[in-house]
């Protein structure tokens, strides 16, 4: 009987020991955390299943949470490495990623609207991604300001490296410290419809007045502006 009990006792504590936090093994892979250090005006945080409620300063993000800031509202965002973002006023912002033991692995954050200012510390091994529905920035010990709408994605770079891919050409460009790097999805797209549709059919009628001055040499300015150029820019 003693013998029985000895056993039980055993596997309890066992059991208590596995699902303490502390016996977590350090080299294990679990999800990253970030904590609100600043809150100004109207910020709030998405948990995951219980939906936005209003932030404070201090509040912890997990993998997943999302941070929305309203009109002449900012959010700071600091990671365990120091990395700051400053989330902009109108921003719809999601991080997630995870970390072994001390060493951050991989760490993304989702913008679909707004702006961040960032300031990243350099890892050895991690992948910092900035996503957005139609580019993905990779940087690494990287500063400087994000801009994101529905249709253009826009960095200016203060300091470091960042590669651009465009999601609608899947062409990336590498842009240092001083550039700034734009690329309008829309003008993409048009650009692609117009090599599809080939030029247009040959007629017969007289030479237009625009068409008649450059066969004169002359090079009237066109009433349509063209597509913002930037790193990404078709060649």
């Amino acid at each position: 009987m003693k013998k029985k009990n000895s056993i039980l006792l055993v596997v309890l504590v066992v059991a208590v020991m596995v699902m303490s936090p502390a016996w977590v093994p350090q080299d294990g892979k679990r999800d990253i955390q970030a904590i609100l250090v600043k809150v100004i005006n109207n910020v709030e945080k998405n948990v995951p299943s219980k939906g936005f409620t209003k932030a404070v300063n201090y509040d912890q993000l997990k993998a997943g949470y999302d941070v929305r800031t309203g009109a002449k509202s900012i959010a700071v965002v600091k990671f365990l490495d120091n990395s700051k973002l400053v989330v902009r006023e109108k921003s719809l912002a999601t991080i997630s990623g995870q970390v072994q033991g001390k060493e951050i692995l991989d760490r993304t954050v989702h913008m679909t609207k707004g702006g961040i200012k960032f300031d990243v510390t350099k890892g050895n091994k991690e992948q910092f991604r900035f996503t957005s529905p139609i580019s993905v920035a990779s940087i690494r010990g990287t500063s400087g300001d994000w801009g994101q709408t529905d249709s253009v994605t826009t960095y200016v770079m203060l300091s470091g490296l960042l590669n651009l891919l465009n999601l609608n050409s899947n062409r990336s460009e590498d842009v240092g410290a001083g550039q700034t790097a734009g690329r309008a999805a829309a003008c993409h797209l048009a650009a692609i419809a117009a090599q599809l549709r080939g030029p247009p059919p040959a007629r017969a009628t007289p030479l237009a007045p625009r068409a008649a001055a450059f066969r004169r040499g002359r090079h009237p300015p066109s009433r349509r502006g063209p597509c913002p150029r930037s790193p990404l820019s078709e060649s």
